[in-house]
């Protein structure tokens, strides 16, 4: 049985100590393929990012098609971008940056968003706005111990580093209190529909970096 957008607790818990795969590749076909070998490699989290041609109807495709996995909504910027892809099947929306108005429309439709946030105040800003989850981005700006030091004095905040993620890294990003991570370029860089094997290899170094962190 699919998720239901009502299920925002649900999708929160399945996120904890996850990997979201960023598909962020303007070619549509090609973002479609990368997805479903992601997907078919173990991945249960996907956000597809606005840059993608068509992203919001690939959205739509491919939570019919895949009703187990949580597909979500990346690089959301403006309020009626929101509200397009909630329509179109989002089940999580992730933000470059901190949108009040993003995070209105999600707290409206049950929807669990992740604001992008670089300081302390954007993390407690959104937080009293009803995120307990943010993004933390450039992550490889920000660096790991950005987390660890947040968590200190406010530890009711989860982070989500976003950008910077490596196999090299991701266990200091778990061990300085990373709730998920996500990871982009580094999942599909140079892949092309001829060597798409190369996502499978790629997602299941990640998976086992993972289970081998938390």
């Amino acid at each position: 049985m699919s998720l239901l957008f009502s299920d925002n607790k649900v999708i929160k818990e399945k996120l904890k100590n996850e990997i979201v795969a960023v598909i962020r590749i303007k070619n549509t076909t090609l973002a479609r393929a990368v997805t479903e070998e992601a997907i078919k490699a173990g991945l249960n989290f996907i956000e597809l990012t606005l840059t993608i041609e068509n992203a919001p109807s690939l959205i739509k495709e491919l939570r019919e098609k895949y009703p187990e996995k949580i597909i979500g909504a990346g690089t959301v910027l403006t309020k009626e971008q929101a509200e397009e892809v909630i329509k179109n099947g989002a089940m999580f929306i992730v933000c470059p940056c901190f949108v009040p108005e993003i995070i209105e429309v999600c707290n409206e439709k049950g929807i669990l968003c992740l604001p992008g946030i670089g300081t302390a105040t954007e993390a407690y800003n959104a937080y009293k706005l009803g995120c307990d989850i943010v993004k933390a981005f450039p992550g490889d700006v920000l660096g790991s111990k950005f987390i660890k030091n947040l968590k200190g004095p406010m530890p009711f905040i989860n982070c989500m580093p976003s950008g910077g993620v490596s196999l090299e890294n991701i266990k200091d990003w778990f061990k300085s209190g990373a709730y998920a991570v996500s990871i982009g370029s580094s999942l599909y860089e140079k892949v092309t529909m001829e060597n798409l094997e190369l996502i499978n290899e790629r997602a299941k170094a990640y998976l086992e970096a993972a289970s081998n962190s938390v």
